[in-house]
């Protein structure tokens, strides 16, 4: 008797190819993306070049010309929405979390939302590193760090293989988004939630979704905000 296994709640026998899934829009459009980006604009161009590493009491806001370094046992405070035009790195004990002052002060489920774009160099640039128990906090129950990477190597015709966003060695956050990209996730990593065109999970990694993002609202401030209608959970 050979073996069979459940593809879409359709029992199929090893070996044999499934029919193709449905295919989903992202939750996220590229108009949502884009008008965020302007927003940072909007806010400040922070001058940069190379790689900016903030320091600890650091605040992040508002476009970065240049790579984004969070290093060692610095503290940085998210007060609107960043768009980084390179990568985007965290490591060691680094912690970025939400300013409570704009952010849950006017709402405690108001979330806030780091973006990786370099639109020269979408297929090699844009990145995201979050490793060994660097942290990405909100500022209360129910109030997330989006973490957008924008990066297009593997949804690209003929595919590339940069890892859009690495994650690693215990750290967590709350939400990932790379519509284009590829998710890595590996070593012991806990994430609430993670959206990608691609995703590899290894070593103990888990993806635990919460109900209620479909209803997390995204703000630059306590003056403007986004909510996300819909965050559709795909297998």
């Amino acid at each position: 008797m050979s073996a069979t296994t459940t593809v879409n709640g359709q029992q199929i026998q090893i070996g044999e190819v499934p029919a193709n899934l449905t295919k989903l829009d992202m939750p996220i459009s590229d108009a949502v993306l884009d008008q965020w980006q302007q927003e940072a604009t909007t806010d400040r161009v922070f001058s940069c070049s190379g790689e900016y590493k903030p320091s600890n009491g650091a605040t992040l806001h508002g476009k970065y010309p240049c790579d984004v370094s969070i290093e060692g046992t610095a503290i940085v405070t998210l007060t609107g929405a960043a768009w980084i035009v390179g990568d985007f790195k965290m490591k060691n004990q680094a912690q970025l979390k939400l300013s409570s002052a704009d952010f849950c002060a006017s709402s405690p489920f108001f979330s806030g939302v780091v973006i990786a774009n370099d639109p020269a160099a979408t297929s090699s640039e844009g990145k995201i590193e979050i490793t060994n128990s660097a942290q990405i906090l909100g500022c209360g129950s129910g109030s997330y760090i989006m973490a957008v990477s924008r990066n297009d190597s593997v949804s690209a015709d003929p595919p590339g293989s940069e890892t859009a966003i690495e994650i690693g060695n215990s750290s967590t956050a709350a939400i990932y988004y790379a519509p284009r990209g590829l998710i890595s996730i590996q070593n012991n990593v806990n994430l609430k939630e993670a959206t990608s065109w691609k995703m590899h999970l290894q070593n103990s990694a888990a993806v635990t979704y919460e109900s209620g993002l479909a209803d997390v609202q995204f703000s630059s401030g306590p003056t403007g905000g986004w909510k996300i209608e819909s965050w559709i959970e795909t297998q």
